[in-house]
């Protein structure tokens, strides 16, 4: 099983989230709900974390983070660790409390951050059937209207900035969740970034290639996915030659086309060996793989089969 992707850079903004095991509740009273708060100071003064917005269910939260230091995973690894252990010692018991993989919404905010903040505000009319989120004590809601003290820790300046004042915020909550953002969360998969083509592009274009095998699953849903056959139709062209001449090959002849349909479809796009091989003729999924990982090594000595993989790369964007 793939890991989550995790891409960290200075400056970047999630959608965070985790929920207790087996949906278990992770706040069972006023005291668990303050103390998850509690811990808000802590990574706020400790990883310059800045928190935007959040909101604390029965067995879930969501939070709003930007990350100065490039650094969401050791933030994310002292509030779930030090919020169970605290968790625990309240309620006399031991073991783990939320599920082990958080997830992690990489934001393009100059486009979505203000869909993000409505989602987060609004959850508990969706999950509590709250009639008034004003009757909702635990999320930065409060704050953002006005009616409650914003705590030092809480930065509803760059929301509130894209209105003319916080009753213009508090319409555009009301007015609900849009078709798109619905559609996001919805899916069964989560995908790990949110933002335009060029943003997933340049996202994804820094991870390192040991990132990118641990997980191909998330790297597969953050990309437009051509599908093989396009992928093969499409190097064809850049070879000048059939698509038959890399569908079928010949034994014993190495055929570079073949090699890097087999590279690019697994290693760009995240398609599965035996989806490769259904496509590609006199081949299984052991040695789709084989040829992958050889083609991967490669990549980092070859600098003739580098210049054309990247020429191929450029085509197919």
């Amino acid at each position: 099983m793939s890991r989550p992707l995790r891409i960290e850079y200075v400056g970047a903004w999630y959608h965070v989230m985790n929920r207790g095991c087996n949906r278990c509740k992770i706040f069972l009273s006023h005291k668990h709900y303050q103390t998850f708060l509690d811990l808000f100071v802590e990574i706020t003064t400790l990883f310059a974390v800045e928190i935007h917005a959040y909101c604390l269910m029965n067995n879930h939260y969501h939070l709003l983070l930007r990350t100065p230091r490039s650094n969401l995973s050791r933030i994310m690894r002292h509030l779930d660790g030090v919020y169970t252990q605290r968790f625990n010692r309240l309620s006399k018991r031991d073991g783990p409390l939320l599920r082990g993989r958080y997830k992690a919404l990489l934001i393009e905010a100059e486009s979505y951050l203000l869909q993000v903040s409505r989602y987060i505000h609004l959850n508990p009319v969706a999950k509590n059937n709250i009639i008034k989120l004003e009757d909702y004590k635990w999320s930065s809601y409060l704050a953002y209207i006005n009616k409650d003290d914003r705590p030092k820790w809480l930065h509803t300046e760059k929301v509130l900035e894209q209105f003319n004042g916080w009753s213009a915020y508090q319409q555009y909550v009301y007015s609900g969740v849009d078709e798109q953002t619905a559609e996001i969360y919805q899916r069964k998969y989560l995908p790990s970034i949110w933002g335009s083509k060029t943003f997933k592009q340049r996202c994804l274009e820094e991870l390192d290639k040991e990132k990118i095998k641990e997980s191909i699953a998330d790297v597969k849903r953050c990309k437009d996915i051509l599908p093989i056959n396009d992928v093969i139709s499409k190097i064809a062209v850049y070879f000048n030659i059939n698509t038959k001449e890399i569908i079928q090959g010949r034994r014993g002849v190495e055929n570079l086309p073949r090699i890097l349909s087999m590279l690019i479809c697994r290693y760009f796009y995240g398609h599965k060996f035996h989806e490769i091989a259904s496509c590609i003729s006199g081949i299984t999924p052991n040695a789709v793989s084989t040829i992958v990982g050889r083609s991967i090594k490669r990549l980092d000595n070859d600098t003739k089969f580098q210049k054309i993989y990247h020429q191929i790369i450029d085509v197919l964007r």
